[in-house]
């Protein structure tokens, strides 16, 4: 007589392989689809914006070494004459942990004008910063500023969503030891970005509410 649970381990077993030929799929798909839009500072062409993708600030309003890294690139593509508009998107709506009002200052203090600076409250996630620089900012081209691990995934949200992006990637680097449970985190969320971009889109409506 069969033990009940091998009628089930072939099954299992088969939607375990298929889960992580779809995860491997899904990785590659992303890494082919943005690799080409990955450009150094002085291969950059001008585009309409130079969009910095928010990160975490503490409750003393310091950048992590992170967002550091992701301002000094940007300040140094607005230098070279790559765009003349910058657009900080992040949390703006945490009073203790406010990444807008302290990129904006940033930038104030290394003496870029305020009006070349657009800042982007509700960009809470790489989606949703995307996809209000072009549905709220009305823009079409951008140079998108993150780290490298994170960039692919940037990139492949803003050719989905029809922006014309090339991205300037920072070192990982500046990680270090929390490098591998990022790399992990973003595995998982390039999973998250295709079903947000290709299956089921999330309802635009929350996106484009904020400074619509």
């Amino acid at each position: 007589m069969k033990k009940p649970y091998k009628k089930w381990l072939l099954p299992l077993l088969s939607l375990v392989c298929l889960g992580i030929l779809a995860f491997v799929l899904i990785q590659m798909r992303i890494w082919s689809l943005s690799r080409d839009d990955r450009v150094s500072r002085e291969e950059a062409q001008p585009a309409q914006a130079i969009l910095i993708l928010g990160a975490k600030v503490d409750s003393s309003g310091n950048m992590s070494p992170a967002l550091l890294g992701r301002m000094e690139e940007s300040l140094a593509l607005y230098q070279l004459g790559k765009s003349q508009t910058i657009l900080i998107s992040g949390d703006g709506e945490n009073q203790q942990r406010n990444e807008i009002a302290v990129m904006k200052s940033w930038l104030l203090e290394q003496g870029v004008p305020e009006e070349d600076i657009l800042t982007d409250d509700h960009g809470l996630n790489t989606y949703a910063s995307l996809y209000r620089a072009k549905h709220v900012y009305q823009l079409e081209t951008l140079l998108v500023v993150t780290q490298d691990y994170h960039l692919g995934r940037a990139l492949y949200l803003g050719q989905q969503l029809g922006l014309s992006c090339k991205g300037v990637g920072t070192p990982n680097s500046v990680l270090k030891a929390q490098l591998p449970q990022n790399l992990l985190r973003e595995s998982l969320a390039r999973v998250k970005a295709f079903f947000n971009a290709e299956v089921l889109p999330p309802d635009p409506a929350p996106l484009l509410a904020p400074g619509a």
